[in-house]
């Protein structure tokens, strides 16, 4: 393992942080209502479609997009929320240290 040392100026720009944060927040707030009524348009063609034929395209597209849809639920939007609770514990621990200096000497 290499040995690190040395000052590390640690005085980031909370403001553009918080900024970005908040509307990575928003726009997971927006895919998650999107997602929602893509599901809802997926149920309703499915309860009121009269093809019963499981190979033709209309059943084949639902597929796709139920498939889609279980991906964004739980692969991308559970990414995008740790991802920001990451950035809220950057921010929180920015915010307390905010201008020093931290120095880290060689062991």
């Amino acid at each position: 393992m290499e040995n690190v040392s040395g000052a590390y100026d640690i005085n980031v720009n909370v403001t553009n942080l918080i900024n970005s944060n908040s509307e990575l927040l928003f726009n997971i707030f927006s895919i998650t209502n999107s997602i929602k009524e893509v599901d809802e348009i997926n149920s309703l063609i499915k309860e009121n479609w009269e093809n019963t034929n499981e190979k033709s395209d209309i059943s084949s597209s639902m597929t796709k997009i139920n498939e889609c849809v279980v991906k964004i639920n739980d692969v991308i939007i559970p990414t995008l929320s740790k991802f920001t609770d990451t950035m809220n514990t950057l921010i929180i621990a920015h915010q307390t240290t905010a201008e020093k200096i931290v120095e880290i000497d060689a062991a």
